[in-house]
C-alpha cells in the first residue's frame, strides 16, 4: 500500500526527525525508545509555545530585552535586579531569605497570579 502524499510541513518534520536520529545516532529498538523520543519532543515544542506566548504577552524576547518598549519583566530578570542591587540595598538575610522564595515554583505563580488580577 502506497504511502499518501504528505503535506510540505509534515515532510519536512519527517526529515528533519530522519536527521536527528541519524546525525544523533539514535536507534529505536522498542516502545520505551520511542516514548522517550516524544517525551523529549514534546518538552521542546511545548517550551517553544510557552516563550513565544511570553514573548507575546510582554512585547519582547527574551533575548531581546534591552529593546523592549514595556515596563513587564519576565520573573528571572526582575530577581536578577533585585539580588544585583539595582532595586537598592538590602540586608543580606533579606536577599536570602528572596532568593530562596524566588526558586520555588509555588511563589512564582503567586506572583503571576497577583499581577493578573
Amino acid at each position: 500500500m502506497a504511502r499518501r502524499k504528505d503535506s510540505p510541513q509534515k515532510a519536512a518534520m519527517r526529515e528533519m526527525m530522519r536527521d536527528y536520529l541519524k546525525n544523533n545516532d539514535i536507534s529505536i529498538k522498542d516502545g520505551t525508545d520511542v516514548n522517550s523520543i516524544m517525551r523529549d519532543m514534546m518538552s521542546v515544542i511545548l517550551e517553544g509555545a510557552l516563550d513565544e506566548e511570553l514573548d507575546e504577552e510582554l512585547g519582547y524576547s527574551k533575548y531581546d530585552y534591552r529593546n523592549k518598549e514595556t515596563d513587564k519583566l519576565r520573573h528571572g530578570e526582575a530577581v536578577r535586579m533585585i539580588i544585583n542591587g539595582e532595586c537598592g540595598a538590602f540586608s543580606m538575610k533579606l536577599l536570602q531569605c528572596f532568593l530562596a522564595a524566588a526558586m520555588r515554583k509555588e511563589w512564582v505563580q503567586k506572583v503571576e497570579t497577583d499581577t493578573e488580577a
